[in-house]
């Protein structure tokens, strides 16, 4: 009964990787924004995403107040068109202020590794479905150490509307060993073009995080940008965001670029 279990689990993967090509003729990339799209970058494309975030928070009636520059770097690769590898980490410079005086925060801030499976493929109206896992290690510079690693799990959604409107849903879970409560969040993310080369985006993205007192604490924030597509391979993009959640007051602006490199030759699909 056991074996029958293996085999049968044994074909399913197998008709996965033997699914279509995950390859587009124009670079997908999760720039700008925060919305994951549920397809990869086609087998044997190896892609960069990377920009410079700066932020500012503070609070009301407070004297709390921080400002951040952030280097973000994402980096992908498919050795099977429907299965990715991803990895990516986080620079950051923070300083913060407050009653107590103030922080300089350095160093490198996230690092974490994962995959992601296009369940569903989709096309035209109909929609495409992933799954991403991914793990941030506690492995980072002192002034941003964990205890223990954290674990995301998103199921990931994709499909054209009315007009050449696409709409792109994420829904998280987060776990980790340090911490009694789970979170959980989404993005829903509004994109379209503007030019043949110039595309725009809104959307609002939020998490669910339950306080050590058993209340529940949800933060709902907004961004959107534009994308310029300069070649099939590279992109230039810049958003920006705001967001008011329990007298926290905070916006960024970011700018960022994304290339891919493909292995293999891909005119003939």
């Amino acid at each position: 009964m056991v074996l029958r279990k293996i085999c049968f689990v044994g074909v399913l993967i197998c008709l996965a990787f033997k699914g279509h090509s995950q390859y587009s003729e124009t670079i997908r990339s999760a720039r700008p924004g925060q919305a994951f799209g549920p397809f990869t970058t086609g087998k044997d494309v190896f892609q960069v995403q990377t920009g410079f975030t700066y932020s500012e928070q503070s609070a009301a009636g407070s004297e709390f107040y921080s400002e951040s520059l952030d280097y973000i770097a994402s980096f992908r690769y498919s050795f099977w068109e429907k299965l990715e590898f991803r990895t990516a980490f986080v620079l950051s410079n923070e300083n913060q202020e407050g009653m107590f005086g103030m922080d300089d925060l350095q160093g490198l801030r996230v690092l974490k590794f994962g995959t992601r499976y296009n369940i569903l493929e989709g096309g035209g109206y109909r929609p495409a479905i992933g799954a991403q896992f991914e793990t941030s290690l506690p492995t980072v510079s002192e002034d941003f150490e964990r205890e223990d690693p954290s674990f995301r799990f998103s199921l990931l959604h994709s499909q054209k509307l009315f007009w050449n409107l696409n709409l792109t849903t994420n829904w998280f879970f987060d776990w980790s060993a340090m911490v009694s409560q789970n979170t959980g969040g989404y993005v829903v993310n509004l994109s379209f073009p503007i030019t043949e080369k110039l595309g725009g985006f809104v959307e609002t993205y939020g998490n669910y995080n339950p306080n050590q007192y058993g209340e529940d604490d949800f933060s709902i924030l907004f961004d959107g940008g534009l994308a310029y597509l300069l070649n099939p391979d590279l992109q230039f993009d810049v958003s920006t965001g705001v967001g008011d959640n329990d007298g926290v007051n905070s916006w960024f602006v970011d700018l960022g670029v994304s290339w891919r490199i493909r292995f293999t030759d891909k005119s003939s699909k």
